[in-house]
C-alpha cells in the first residue's frame, strides 16, 4: 500500500506534465520583409505563423508591405492612365479574345530567374455599348410590321447615311408605310435580282404597295465611349396566316466584335508601351 507522501509525489508530476504539455513558446523569425510572429506549441510539436499578429501589426504600420488586388475600369482612357500610373519595365498587357478583356499586370515576372508575385493588376472589360446591346438583343427577332416600324422609329438615331444603302429618311419611310398597312389582305413579292421585296396590302379600294428595302447600315459604338462601326442590317420579311412578319439579320457581328476589340487592344499597347500577349498569363 503506498504511502500518503507518494501518492503526492505522482500527483504533483502528473500536474507538471499538463503544464509542460501545454506550454507555448512565442519569438520571431526575421526576413527580408521583418520579423514573423511565430508561437511553438510543445503539446502538438508543431510552429505557427500568427497571422492575425501580422494582419494587427500591418494594419497599424504607416503604409502597406506591398500593393495588392485587382482595378476594374470601365473606360479605355482610365485604363490606360491607370496602367502608366503604375507600371514599371516589366509590366505586361493580356488580351483574352474569349472574354473580351485587357489586363494589366504591374508585377510581372522580370526574367527566368526573377520572378514576381503578379498580383497587382487592372483590368478593362469592354462594357458594350447601350447601342449595341440593344440591336444585338433584338436581332432576327420576329416581329409584326406595326412593331417593326416602331422599332425602326425609335432607333432611328443609329442609322447612317453610307453610299449603296437606303438613305435613313427612306427606311423611316418605309417603316411608316407599314405601320399605316395595319390591316388587309398581303402579298409578298421579291426581285430575284436585287432581293429586294413588294408587300402588296389590299383594301376594299385598290391595292397599294411598299417597297421593302434589302438592307440599311446602321452607326454603332461597339463599347462604351468607343469608336464608331458600320454595321449592316439585312431585312426579313415573310407572310404568317397572310400578315407580314419582320425582322432584321445583323451581318457578321461577332467579326465587327473582334474588329473594335483588336483596336482596343492596339490602343492600350500604343498608349502604355507595353507588350501585349493574346491569352492568360500563368496562373
Amino acid at each position: 500500500m503506498p504511502d500518503e507522501t507518494f501518492k503526492g509525489n505522482i500527483a504533483e508530476a502528473i500536474e507538471a506534465g499538463k503544464v509542460i504539455g501545454s506550454m507555448q513558446e512565442a519569438f520571431y523569425a526575421g526576413d527580408d520583409l521583418g520579423d514573423i510572429p511565430i508561437v511553438a506549441e510543445a503539446k502538438h510539436v508543431e510552429v505557427k505563423v500568427l497571422h492575425d499578429l501580422i494582419a494587427t501589426r500591418d494594419s497599424r504600420a504607416e503604409r502597406p508591405r506591398a500593393i495588392l488586388g485587382c482595378a476594374k475600369l470601365t473606360t479605355l482612357a482610365s485604363f490606360v492612365e491607370h496602367v502608366n500610373r503604375f507600371k514599371d519595365a516589366k509590366s505586361t498587357l493580356w488580351a483574352d479574345i474569349d472574354a473580351v478583356n485587357v489586363r494589366a499586370f504591374y508585377d510581372y515576372h522580370e526574367g527566368p530567374m526573377l520572378p514576381r508575385w503578379g498580383r497587382h493588376h487592372s483590368i478593362y472589360s469592354s462594357p458594350r455599348s447601350a447601342e449595341w446591346q440593344e440591336w444585338m438583343g433584338n436581332d432576327e427577332t420576329s416581329m409584326t410590321q406595326d412593331a417593326f416600324g416602331v422599332w425602326i422609329d425609335d432607333h432611328m438615331r443609329d442609322l447612317a447615311s453610307v453610299p449603296g444603302y437606303p438613305e435613313p429618311a427612306a427606311v423611316l419611310e418605309m417603316a411608316r408605310n407599314l405601320v399605316i398597312h395595319s390591316k388587309g389582305i398581303f402579298e409578298r413579292k421579291i426581285n430575284p435580282t436585287t432581293g429586294e421585296g413588294v408587300l402588296i396590302v389590299k383594301d376594299e379600294h385598290e391595292p397599294t404597295s411598299t417597297k421593302i428595302i434589302k438592307s440599311f447600315m446602321l452607326q454603332l459604338p461597339v463599347f462604351e465611349a468607343g469608336a464608331m462601326y458600320a454595321v449592316e442590317a439585312r431585312i426579313r420579311f415573310s407572310l404568317n396566316n397572310g400578315r407580314p412578319v419582320f425582322a432584321y439579320d445583323l451581318f457578321r457581328p461577332d467579326r465587327i466584335l473582334r474588329d473594335a476589340f483588336d483596336e482596343v487592344v492596339k490602343a492600350a499597347k500604343e498608349q502604355t508601351g507595353l507588350p501585349v500577349f493574346y491569352g492568360t498569363r500563368e496562373s
